[in-house]
């Protein structure tokens, strides 16, 4: 998705069997891949400040590696500078919020209520996993220390630099066993 949109540097955060991750991706010729390792596991915000050194470009993209969704990434981008955000997050629309991050959506598409990581139930929005940040967001988060993006840094950021770009593309999680099985068996999932 990311090369296929004309990204050609990409950093991969690897924790859990990177070796096998490593050596698989590494055989890509297509576009740069650099790798940020984890001896630890470190969360999501920390995996994202541990590659901090690789991180070049003043916004940059953050995917996760368990779900997919397909987003109009220059548009996300656009959005996200158009807005002076902070941070941005791809927002999906789901009919069933309970198993995923739900997100309430005010004017210009800012995030309100903070954000409330699987606790909003009236909400028809959720965290698609991907988001556009400002470089400056690296000095909220602790080197070193297992940190949340969704539980530790999310919910203290002010309103004015906290955006959602709405998307209507499908959410595939594949975060779980039984998911990644039926995101299988489902290939238009990840088209």
């Amino acid at each position: 998705q990311l090369v296929a949109q004309g990204f050609c540097r990409i950093i991969i955060c690897v924790g859990f069997l990177q070796n096998q991750v490593i050596q698989y991706v590494s055989s890509r010729n297509d576009c740069q891949i650099l790798f940020s390792s984890e001896d630890v596991p470190l969360g999501t915000a920390g995996a994202i400040k541990n590659a901090e050194v690789s991180i070049k470009s003043e916004q940059f993209l953050v995917l996760n590696g368990d779900s997919f969704c397909k987003v109009d990434l220059e548009g996300l981008l656009g959005f996200h500078i158009e807005n002076s955000a902070v941070v941005t997050i791809a927002i999906a629309e789901s009919n069933d919020s309970q198993d995923y991050g739900s997100i309430c959506l005010g004017d210009n598409g800012k995030v309100i209520s903070n954000f409330n990581e699987k606790t909003l139930r009236n909400s028809t929005y959720i965290n698609a996993g991907i988001y556009c940040m400002n470089k400056s967001i690296l000095s909220r988060i602790p080197a070193g220390k297992k940190t949340s993006l969704e539980y530790d840094i999310f919910p203290d950021l002010d309103e004015k630099i906290f955006f959602g770009y709405l998307t209507h593309s499908l959410l595939t999680d594949i975060g779980t066993p039984q998911r990644y099985l039926n995101a299988n068996e489902n290939p238009e999932a990840f088209s």
